[in-house]
């Protein structure tokens, strides 16, 4: 399996400019990808509060060269750059290894970043609730897999049987099983439905996931 250092750096834009941006957490005042995020926030002139998934297209690849260039490429992958061609190849057994333990990975990663967090944002409640680093680090888009559905399955939405418009604003790629239950992007979980019946859908399965 190969990763490219684009996909690396769109996964950091998202994901940091959620946590600085849109929910305000620092990373500490010497962390170059924060500097970067609220530099771009500044000069594009993007309020606080804004989700990553939220900004126009043009702002998003924008930022996504910006955190390669400046973040992926100095600081995360550095002298390998040059050597690899602009992407990272992963063997076999790592892929299979990282498939079958991702929900672990996931899972501890995300109780070291919010204990990380809390340290480097003292001015916050005590306590980030993991369950909101989840959503935060979550897959906010489907859209590389929308095409793949459309031309396997047809442009109809999957809970009504209606017809959508395939367009990014009006359509969704929906997990048919919660992502926040079983953790994993597969293609088998992956249905099409419209924006507004998706958002109804999340809050639906984020209730029940609390009751549980």
């Amino acid at each position: 399996m190969e990763v490219s250092f684009d996909q690396l750096a769109e996964s950091f834009a998202k994901l940091y400019w959620n946590l600085v941006i849109r929910n305000g957490y620092s990373q500490g005042h010497r962390a170059q990808i924060e500097k970067e995020v609220k530099k771009f926030q500044v000069e594009w002139q993007i309020p606080s509060g804004v989700s990553f998934d939220s900004l126009k297209d043009r702002h998003q690849l924008k930022l996504i060269k910006r955190i390669e260039s400046k973040v992926i490429r100095k600081y995360v992958v550095r002298a390998l750059f040059a050597n690899t061609e602009g992407q990272l190849t992963i063997t076999p057994g790592a892929y299979e290894f990282l498939l079958k333990y991702q929900t672990n990975i996931f899972k501890l990663n995300n109780y070291e970043l919010a204990k990380f967090l809390q340290k480097k944002n003292p001015h916050l409640p005590q306590g980030i609730l993991l369950e909101e680093i989840e959503d935060i680090t979550q897959r906010e888009s489907l859209q590389q897999f929308q095409q793949m559905i459309v031309t396997s399955s047809g442009s109809t939405c999957f809970y009504t049987d209606r017809p959508l418009q395939v367009a990014k604003r009006s359509i969704s790629v929906d997990h048919f099983v919660p992502w926040s239950f079983v953790h994993s992007d597969e293609l088998w979980n992956f249905v099409l439905t419209s924006s507004s019946l998706n958002s109804i859908q999340a809050k639906v399965a984020n209730y029940l996931q609390s009751a549980i």
